[in-house]
This record gives structure tokens, sequence and C-alpha cells, in this order.
């Protein structure tokens, strides 16, 4: 009985380390692409400043475009996983 609590407890610990693993791993994919973003329109934002209006607007519009398509695909494979997870 007390192998497999402490198995139990094993498996517990190990759950908790692999949330914490992954909630990092978010944080740190917020950043940079908050990072990445910003650098995107503060180039934009100095391209436009010089007067290059169609790089500027190139620049910035593919970086918002691309950031937000990128959430929304997370979003969309974290959702499908999590569907995948409830009915099994």
């Amino acid at each position: 009985m007390m192998m497999a609590e402490a198995n139990n407890q094993f498996r517990i610990q190990i759950s908790h380390n692999s949330l914490k693993a992954k909630s990092r791993e978010v944080f740190i994919g917020q950043v940079f692409g908050l990072l990445i973003g910003l650098g995107g329109l503060c180039t934009a934002a100095f391209l436009g400043y010089l007067g290059e209006s169609t790089a500027a607007s190139v620049i910035g519009g593919t970086t918002v475009v691309g950031l937000v398509t990128a959430f929304i695909q997370g979003r969309k494979v974290e959702t499908s996983d999590s569907k995948k997870r409830a009915t099994n």
C-alpha cells in the first residue's frame, strides 16, 4: 500500500512540474512575441518617419497580421488538444 501511495505522490509531482514548465514556456513565448511585435512596429514607425511609407506599411502590417495569426493558431491548437484530452 505504501508503494502505491509513493507512486501516486510521484505522479502528482511530475504533473506539477510539467504544469510549471508549460506555464513558463507560455510566458516566455508571450514576452518574445511582445518584443518582436514592438520591434516590428518601431521599425515601421521609424521607416514612416523617414518617408518610406510603403516599406513601413508592409513591415507594420505583416508584423501585426503575423502576430495575430500566431496567437489565433496557438489558441486553436491548444483548444483542440484540450478537447482530445477530454474525450480520452
